[in-house]
């Protein structure tokens, strides 16, 4: 059992990644086409920063990268949950601004690093509706499955998680439990490509999105 999670599946990702890699080099293709891609896919791209709890910085940077092209963009949480219902409105906050700022057009994203409970994610969640977000990300703890599942039954924002998750049978668990709408493993934990492939097929089949 000893290798499931954590140090060591990400050694045995990067094997597997170095592997593949090995491989195209020897076969003289990129990777994507070694797992079955034959041209080039438009991959659309969002912009991961927004850490700035300025509210007039923010809405200076995210008028900057949609002046760049970019539509879609991800902000931080900027106030922790220890700061209570002053810092949840707070969060709600920057969230409004950026909205206000790139209109309707531009995808929002919300990353929270795993940094609340059940009961302040769900009532970030219901003050965040208005705003339309793409998606809320890691809310809980990876292992609070059962708490996302409720999360997911009470919003209709899109959820999503999985980059402290390991190998086809964590996200098994997840996909069981109803407990994301959408996939973020790193596959430099996962199992490296050969195990994102198959995380990927289970996804589909699920109807979740990576």
């Amino acid at each position: 059992a000893y290798g499931r999670k954590g140090a060591v599946l990400a050694a045995i990702s990067a094997l597997d990644i170095a592997l593949w890699d090995i491989k195209g080099l020897v076969m003289n293709q990129p990777v994507f086409v070694l797992l079955g891609g034959r041209t080039k896919p438009a991959i659309p791209t969002y912009y991961s920063r927004l850490y700035t709890r300025n509210l007039d910085s923010l809405q200076s940077e995210a008028d900057h990268y949609k002046k760049e092209g970019f539509t879609g963009m991800k902000l931080r949480c900027g106030y922790p949950m220890t700061e209570g219902w002053k810092g949840l409105k707070k969060n709600v906050e920057m969230v409004k601004i950026v909205r206000e700022t790139v209109g309707d057009d531009v995808d929002i994203m919300l990353e929270a690093y795993m940094g609340f409970n059940y009961a302040y994610a769900r009532q970030l969640l219901k003050e965040m509706d208005p705003y339309n977000l793409r998606w809320a990300e890691e809310l809980l703890l990876p292992d609070e499955i059962h708490n996302f599942a409720r999360l997911k039954q009470s919003t209709s924002i899109p959820l999503s998680g999985g980059e402290h998750e390991y190998t086809r049978y964590g996200f098994h668990d997840l996909l069981q439990a109803g407990a994301l709408d959408i996939f973020q493993f790193d596959t430099n934990r996962v199992g490296g490509f050969t195990e994102a492939q198959k995380i990927c097929n289970m996804a589909l089949v699920h109807g979740v999105e990576v």
